[in-house]
């Protein structure tokens, strides 16, 4: 049996590829692996721009979980849809916590370019 695997996919890798498969349900199972997996899960979606996902990511923006909060603000930013900039705006007026904030800017200026 050989040490590496011609073939090998990194789970980033894997990420993607359930993501672009467009399983609507993906966000939710990402929630039941864990923290880490779900943060990285959004992330991927906001990179791959996939809007099918967005009134997840607008949910996932009033976590009262940071973390969530954070990777969300990113993933809409990434998306640059107007509907996404008018959630990030309602919360920019919501949160409290300065690194969300930030992110929460960062996402609305990629907007407005």
């Amino acid at each position: 049996m050989p040490l590496f695997k011609k073939n090998a996919e990194s789970a980033e890798e894997r990420l993607r590829r359930a993501c672009n498969e467009r399983d609507e349900k993906y966000i939710d199972k990402a929630m039941k692996k864990g923290k880490a997996s779900l943060i990285i899960t959004v992330r991927i979606l906001g990179e791959e721009q996939m809007d099918g996902y967005l009134p997840k990511l607008c949910e996932l923006l009033s976590s009262p979980d940071r973390e969530k909060r954070l990777a969300a603000a990113y993933a809409l930013g990434e998306m640059r849809y107007s509907t996404a900039v008018t959630f990030l705006s309602r919360r920019l007026e919501e949160e409290e916590d300065e690194e969300v904030l930030d992110e929460i800017r960062k996402a609305i200026a990629k907007y407005r370019g």
